[in-house]
């Protein structure tokens, strides 16, 4: 595909108590914000040239934090603030605005250690004969979404963080007529056990 299109890395400002909260739950608030800081720096560095994307780094909470301005400057990002009252407003609302200016939009999130460039790279071709591409998570959501054009109704009214998630998505991406891809399960960092595999997987 010679289109470039934009990969929206979805990713918290780095502050204490408000990221990895399930996590903290085991390992205490200082060690899940440390946790967050490694696979956010983790996703950026292996997402660093991916062809066929522009990415940008889209910040919930506080955009002016001085970490998410280091991740900016480091990784050369533009900083991008999410809008919207849940997940999915943030994501519908990142999908329509780089939808005004690009053929296509990627959204990932940063604590899937096995969405790298590749599978990046992976996506981007499924959306060259597809209106949507979805990588599903082990645990039933999703850790990329990638669209070629609106489509509102699989963010809206979606009961977020279930195992039903996926399914839902791919459901509702039928009734609406979209042509999908389905890639590989990933998987995501979000509790105690999670975080052991993934430092287990680093370590190897």
């Amino acid at each position: 595909m010679s289109e470039t299109g934009h990969l929206c890395i979805f990713a918290r400002a780095p502050e204490v108590g408000q990221v990895k909260t399930r996590l903290a739950a085991a390992v205490g608030p200082e060690a899940a914000l440390a946790a967050h800081r490694t696979l956010v720096e983790r996703c950026l560095d292996s997402l660093r040239d991916v062809a066929g994307v522009k990415a940008q780094l889209w910040i919930a909470g506080p955009v002016d934090h001085p970490e998410c301005a280091d991740w900016s400057s480091r990784w050369g990002l533009p900083l991008i603030e999410q809008h919207g009252d849940d997940l999915g407003a943030r994501m519908g609302h990142a999908v329509d605005q780089s939808l005004q200016s690009a053929p296509f939009a990627i959204v990932i999130g940063t604590d899937c250690p096995t969405l790298d460039a590749d599978y990046v790279v992976e996506a981007v071709t499924a959306l060259a004969d597809h209106d949507m591409v979805l990588g599903p998570a082990e645990d039933g959501g999703y850790g990329l979404i990638g669209l070629r054009r609106r489509a509102p109704p699989l963010f809206s009214d979606m009961v977020w963080g279930t195992p039903h998630v996926a399914s839902e998505t791919l459901a509702r991406a039928k009734a609406i007529g979209l042509s999908v891809r389905v890639l590989d399960p990933i998987w995501d960092v979000d509790r105690a056990e999670d975080w052991r595999r993934f430092l287990s997987r680093d370590q190897s």
